[in-house]
């Protein structure tokens, strides 16, 4: 994995670390790894999907586990009761 693709998965988990608390950040992650691709393409001529995808397995890495554990304790919530 090259530097560059490393970076886009840090930018996507800095991104969505605050959709901890505020789910609109994990859209926001999703939002700027096309938004940042798009700019690519408009300035450079060039588009990398491969940039925008590790961008949001950067976003992956902080949602998937937040809403397992939503999942879980909501549903432990529910039989418990």
């Amino acid at each position: 994995m090259t530097q560059d693709l490393i970076l886009h998965v840090l930018a996507g988990v800095l991104i969505a670390l605050p959709g901890i608390k505020w789910r609109i950040f994990f859209v926001l992650g999703i939002i700027s790894g096309v938004g940042k691709e798009l700019y690519d393409l408009w300035d450079y001529g060039l588009f990398d999907p491969l940039d925008m995808l590790y961008t949001f397995m950067g976003v992956a890495i902080v949602a998937i586990p937040c809403y397992l554990t939503r999942f879980i304790l909501s549903y432990y919530k529910s039989t418990k009761g």
